[in-house]
């Protein structure tokens, strides 16, 4: 299958920007307490519906993916940008 450029270029874009992305969002979590109770709520779910792993879509720099596994949920990331990924399997 032909990828199209779109994709490309958006994937590109991404990667140019992981690392000062990853850096800016770094603490985002400490100081929105609506979505960590969102992502708590979340968990709690997870776990009382029998906790099968959970795919954060567009993990980006992993953030989310990192708080839910510190809920306790067996959480995956999995992104379009490689660079993403990488600052992501880093931290």
């Amino acid at each position: 299958m032909v990828e199209p450029s779109y994709v490309r270029a958006t994937r590109a874009g991404y990667d140019a920007v992981a690392a000062d992305y990853a850096q800016w969002v770094s603490d985002d979590l400490a100081v929105k307490p609506l979505d960590r109770a969102l992502l708590g709520a979340f968990a709690e779910l997870v776990a009382a519906h029998g906790g099968r792993p959970v795919g954060d879509l567009g993990c980006g720099p992993g953030r989310v993916t990192a708080h839910l596994r510190s809920l306790g949920v067996s959480v995956f990331g999995v992104d379009l940008s490689p660079a993403m990924v990488a600052v992501a399997r880093r931290k």
